[in-house]
């Protein structure tokens, strides 16, 4: 051990230290430090002790709405009880992050439900109010295509889902609402390719008996 009080591999270390951290992490002896569920919940509670200081000190705060808890092979009870220690609400995952899932893998259209939903949900809101075509496709090109393009700057996201999308902007654009397949025309949204200025083409194709 140096004079700042750092441990280096092949130090003398007193058995009374040892002992004191394998009681902290409740392996008694076990030398492939695992921790049981009660030393969990016990590393918890000093957690929280070292939170409450840090908070004495300096006078900061942990914000409990923007914290969340996960948890991964842990027994029910070993859950509440740590949920009745910590003030911070369970995730699920995927863990997300700015509304975007932290995902290694190709995104399916399970992870892009929270996009269609949240599109849906514009959608929902603007579908009763008086707005003329040029409003709604003013919408589409500043708010519903910025949903798209935010997430199609970080995913590739699968064909399933961009076509979805552009169903529910092409029926909102034509009829104000996700249902209806519109009246006299059709529209058409074709994605660009996304780059640093991304923009929304929208192409407005007559139906085939206005054409005849």
């Amino acid at each position: 051990m140096d004079g700042g009080g750092t441990i280096y591999e092949g130090d003398n270390v007193q058995l009374a230290f040892v002992k004191h951290y394998e009681n902290f992490l409740g392996v008694e002896g076990d030398t492939t430090l695992v921790p049981t569920p009660e030393g969990c919940v016990s590393s918890i509670q000093v957690i929280m002790q070292t939170l409450a200081n840090f908070t004495r000190m300096s006078g900061l705060v942990p914000s409990t709405s923007k914290s969340t808890i996960y948890f991964c092979n842990v027994p029910n009870h070993v859950q509440l009880a740590i949920l009745n220690i910590m003030p911070f609400v369970e995730g699920t995952l995927p863990v997300k992050y700015l509304g975007v899932p932290l995902v290694s893998s190709r995104l399916i259209y399970k992870d892009c439900k929270v996009l269609v939903e949240k599109m849906e949900g514009r959608i929902e809101n603007w579908k009763n109010r008086m707005l003329s075509f040029a409003g709604r496709l003013q919408l589409i090109g500043s708010v519903l295509s910025a949903l798209y393009i935010y997430w199609a700057l970080v995913f590739v996201l699968p064909k399933r889902v961009i076509a979805d999308l552009e169903v529910k902007m092409r029926n909102f654009l034509w009829s104000q609402g996700m249902g209806s397949k519109g009246k006299a025309k059709t529209v058409q949204l074709q994605f660009l390719g996304v780059s640093n200025t991304p923009e929304l083409l929208l192409e407005l194709e007559e139906n085939s008996d206005d054409s005849a």
